[in-house]
């Protein structure tokens, strides 16, 4: 909800995967476990759903969970640079993992 109401409405299109329909935010309600071992068929079935209704509307599409905050206009700028058309991914890859999760 307070990404809807901070950084999201500077987004082109803006919905939220969700196993629960809320009628404050646009949503997609996922059929997928939610489980957290199991959030890598939530994130398939978004990614999925994203490229069948935005293939022809936009280029670029951006997960991001709930603690995310994102400056939209900076990472317009960052993405002005690469072609819309090379597989393209950003971001960290955590690789220690520890008792209660990743570090």
């Amino acid at each position: 909800y307070q990404v809807y109401k901070t950084w999201g409405k500077r987004c082109t299109y803006v919905e939220f995967l969700t196993n629960e329909a809320d009628p404050e935010i646009p949503t997609i309600l996922s059929p997928a476990d939610a489980s957290y071992n199991k959030l890598w068929g939530k994130t398939k079935f978004g990614f999925k759903t994203a490229y069948e209704k935005y293939y022809n509307k936009v280029d670029w599409v951006m997960k991001a969970d709930d603690d995310t905050y994102v400056i939209v206009e900076n990472l317009r700028y960052l993405l002005s640079s690469y072609n819309t058309s090379d597989p393209i991914w950003f971001g960290f890859e955590i690789k220690l993992i520890v008792k209660d999760g990743y570090m």
